[in-house]
């Protein structure tokens, strides 16, 4: 589906779910996490994901884990890329799934060790090589090794790492057109 095609469908996909099933349905709040995947600005994005994200905390914690988990995930990222610390490392925290390792790599980083958390995020990147959706990953824990070796004043190891991550995200063909795999490579591009 072209970009220019995709809003309007998202849009419908999320009003029929909530009209049938009501704005706090689990699939209701999977259609918004998906869509905000798919927002170009990332502060719209954070504001989708934050909502999605205290919707199924308060509705579904139990039950729905993993999109908690996946919600969570999404909102640290966009955190720590726009500085917000509080909100990355609360986010972050919520990660339990796969990514529990990425996550964990973020809180470290933001607690002040970069460098244990460049070597978490490199062991977490080796974790998650089977699917497309885990490459994806992958590829976001060899971006955070990146900026790690970058803080900690490492330039060839976060080139090393940059490189890594780029492979993995090339690799995804059916997703560059979206704004989170933009908004990934647009991150590699600034830290070269």
């Amino acid at each position: 589906v072209e970009p220019a095609e995709r809003e309007p469908l998202l849009q419908r996909e999320r009003d029929v779910l909530t009209a049938l099933l009501g704005p706090n349905h689990v699939r209701t709040l999977e259609a918004r996490w998906k869509a905000a995947a798919f927002t170009a600005r990332p502060d719209a994005a954070a504001a989708q994901l934050r909502d999605v994200c205290q919707r199924v905390s308060a509705y579904h914690a139990q039950a729905s884990a993993s999109l908690v988990s996946r919600c969570a995930y999404d909102l640290g990222w966009l955190a720590e890329e726009r500085g917000d610390v509080r909100e990355a490392r609360a986010a972050m925290q919520q990660v339990t799934d796969k990514k529990a390792p990425i996550a964990q790599a973020y809180v470290v980083a933001l607690d002040g060790s970069p460098e244990r958390a460049g070597r978490l995020a490199r062991a977490a990147a080796e974790g998650l090589q089977g699917a497309w959706w885990d490459k994806f990953y992958a590829g976001d824990a060899q971006l955070f090794a990146a900026t790690c070796a970058d803080r900690g004043g490492h330039r060839d190891d976060a080139l090393a790492s940059v490189r890594l991550a780029l492979a993995i995200y090339e690799q995804l063909t059916m997703i560059r057109d979206t704004p989170s795999y933009l908004r990934r490579v647009s991150r590699i591009i600034v830290s070269c």
